[in-house]
């Protein structure tokens, strides 16, 4: 047993290394990383979110019309630009 997690994590990791999908402790202790680096970069992109709606960097969405009419709208300007770009490289 490794002194670096309470006595708590440590038989935790040890159950779950011998008895579910780890063939040891240091795969279950690579995954517990592995999910807490996920999460803090889905707190990171929560935060920018949040600043971007505080900062008024939002649209609204109502219903489920409007939110068919939102992505009409960026498919529309898509084609456009593949358009353009397409019409560039032919000249």
């Amino acid at each position: 047993m490794n002194n670096d997690l309470s006595l708590e994590n440590e038989r935790y990791i040890q159950t779950i290394a011998r008895n579910l999908f780890f063939s040891n402790r240091r795969e279950a202790l690579d995954q517990a990383v592995t999910l807490l680096k996920k999460q803090q970069d889905i707190l990171h992109h929560i935060d920018v979110g949040t600043r971007q709606i505080k900062e008024g960097n939002s649209i609204k969405i109502d219903n489920e019309v409007e939110l068919e009419q939102f992505f009409a709208e960026i498919k529309t300007k898509g084609k456009e630009r593949l358009y353009v770009k397409k019409k560039k490289w032919l000249e």
